[in-house]
């Protein structure tokens, strides 16, 4: 528990960074460094609450709306949280040689050893800039731990 504590405190420290608040209290250089020591310290309390979860397989099913427009050629990414603190790393949704996003498609993926345990109470879903002409609508998306 002091680990999601510690982790709680670095992210508030990081909204406070980021929405400019620091710039009159730090100067330019030491802004560098702690920035840089946050995500070192952010790592190392991932890494710990992490490696007490044994890695599972995942079944991840997406299907993408039916409306014009609805596809995109861009990379899909995952990122599960369960109820005692733990996440998953990114996770790449697709299949190198298919469309998988497609207007209409509906895709399966199985990862392999994904650090997380039932039950699953976040999913993060999102796409790259890689085509930013493109506007992607899951209509669903679903998960499914230790599938058979």
């Amino acid at each position: 528990m002091p680990g999601r504590l510690l982790l709680q405190l670095l992210m508030n420290f990081l909204t406070y960074v980021s929405e400019g608040r620091h710039l009159a209290k730090m100067g330019r250089a030491r802004y560098g460094r702690r920035i840089l020591a946050l995500f070192l310290c952010m790592h190392v309390v991932e890494m710990a609450e992490t490696h007490d979860v044994d890695g599972t397989e995942v079944l991840v099913k997406t299907k993408t709306g039916t409306y014009i427009g609805s596809g995109t050629d861009s990379k899909v990414y995952i990122r599960l949280h369960d109820d005692q603190g733990h996440q998953s790393r990114v996770l790449r949704l697709g299949v190198w040689w298919k469309n998988d996003f497609e207007r209409g498609r509906i895709g399966e993926y199985r990862l392999q050893d994904v650090k997380v345990a039932a039950p699953i109470l976040q999913l993060e879903l999102w796409r790259d800039n890689s085509h930013p002409e493109d506007d992607w609508y899951c209509d669903s998306a679903s998960v499914q731990l230790n599938p058979d």
